[in-house]
């Protein structure tokens, strides 16, 4: 079965089914920028996204748009600030700094969803799976 977080009645379910997902085989999902040596790097809010591709489910598959390829680890950060970031706030109609210039000025803001960041540079060993999928559109922000 999917384990589909946008689901939920209830943000106590959304909550529940996050954790869940955490136990499936197979974990589907983007990355906020990859770098060109293939180092996927992410930012999330309340880590379960981030968790999932280090210490859960069996396979991960990472699905990640022409977009979102930087050429290396310092320019992979600065499109995750400059761009995932704040669109994201923009799209849970948050009221952050990000969201309303749709610029990062590295906020302590209560409705921040920038809390872990990680960056995956092999893979890692609880996983016995990870793929990344490059597609040649522009998937996401």
């Amino acid at each position: 079965p999917v384990i589909d977080r946008d689901t939920a009645a209830t943000p106590a379910e959304r909550q529940e089914l996050m954790r869940k997902a955490l136990t499936c085989d197979t974990f589907l999902m983007s990355s906020n920028a990859i770098s060109e040596d293939g180092q996927p790097v992410n930012i999330d809010g309340n880590g379960n996204r981030v968790a999932a591709m280090f210490g859960g489910p069996k396979k991960v598959v990472l699905v990640v748009g022409k977009n979102k390829l930087a050429a290396n680890l310092e320019s992979g950060m600065a499109r995750v600030k400059a761009v995932a970031c704040s669109k994201n706030a923009q799209r849970f109609g948050l009221d952050t700094p990000c969201a309303i210039t749709g610029k990062c000025v590295d906020c302590h803001h209560a409705q921040r969803i920038c809390s872990v960041t990680t960056i995956i540079e092999q893979r890692p060993r609880l996983l016995d799976e990870l793929h990344i999928v490059l597609v040649d559109e522009e998937l996401g922000y």
